[in-house]
């Protein structure tokens, strides 16, 4: 199990896993209204979000750590060892997060809230009738032609200058419609959904490559604060952080090109009409 992993510590790879799969099953929980007891169905969709926020800050530090190389590889070589406070800063909050998570983890009410799901699924939960009418495939498609009309309306509304707002919403648009695509697919003829699914990742990718630089431009200036506060910014790190945040905002020029182009593409695709009927 991915909880195993993250207690281990061995691999940043099992607490993405896990979160991956505790947004998954509040996608699929947040769309089940009225067919499983709505009391259970919130307390569950809300459970898994608090068990997942409670990592947010890990993972921004285990994605930052890992691109370590990447950072210096930026800079000159004269200012590659500039950036070692501000890694270790990182790394001292990363223990600290880590510390944070792993008890949580190992906790009696985190055990218990397992143990109450384990139980949700695997006991005969009453099927409310709200939908019963209405046949399974009928269902899943309503649901999915009601996501796409949602994506389709936030990407007729970005036009050349988006603001990171407006790409934030369509990222998590984006990913909660993949989610339930890649769970609903039997229901889509094989090559055309495939098709689909390529075409939503890869502008998935560019989106979050997006929000990841975003994320990594305020964390530079956060560190930077607080080494300017502890009297540790010294003027070559100053610089170089300087030159990681000009090359940064630069990424995201061309990013932002190639998103426009990449959502308008996705969205006018042929293979966007399944959704359609």
């Amino acid at each position: 199990m991915h909880q195993t992993g993250i207690l281990q510590d061995k691999d940043p790879e099992h607490l993405h896993q896990y979160r991956v799969a505790l947004r998954r099953t509040r996608v699929i929980l947040s769309q089940f209204k009225g067919v499983i007891p709505e009391e259970v169905r919130i307390r569950f969709r809300d459970g898994w979000a608090q068990w997942g926020r409670l990592s947010n800050r890990l993972r921004d530090l285990d994605v930052y750590l890992s691109r370590k190389d990447y950072y210096r590889s930026i800079l000159p070589d004269k200012l590659q060892p500039s950036l070692y406070p501000f890694f270790t800063m990182l790394r001292q909050e990363r223990q600290k997060e880590f510390t944070k998570v792993t008890k949580a983890l190992q906790s009696a009410e985190y055990q218990s809230y397992i143990e109450e799901w384990q139980r949700f699924l695997t006991a005969s939960t009453p099927i409310n009738e709200i939908h019963s009418d209405e046949t399974i495939d009928n269902f899943v498609k309503r649901l999915l032609r009601k996501r796409s009309k949602r994506i389709m309306g936030l990407s007729k509304s970005i036009h050349k200058r988006p603001s990171s707002g407006q790409l934030h919403r369509l990222r998590l648009q984006c990913k909660k419609f993949r989610y339930l695509i890649e769970f609903f697919k039997e229901f889509y003829p094989k090559k055309q959904i495939t098709s689909v699914i390529k075409r939503l990742k890869r502008l998935q990718e560019k989106l979050g490559e997006f929000n990841d630089i975003s994320n990594q431009l305020r964390e530079i200036q956060h560190q930077k604060a607080i080494l300017k506060r502890r009297k540790r910014l010294t003027d070559s790190t100053k610089k170089a952080l300087a030159l990681l945040t000009i090359h940064f905002i630069k990424r995201q020029e061309k990013l932002l090109v190639a998103i426009l182009h990449t959502q308008q593409h996705f969205v006018n695709s042929k293979h966007f009409e399944i959704f359609k009927s």
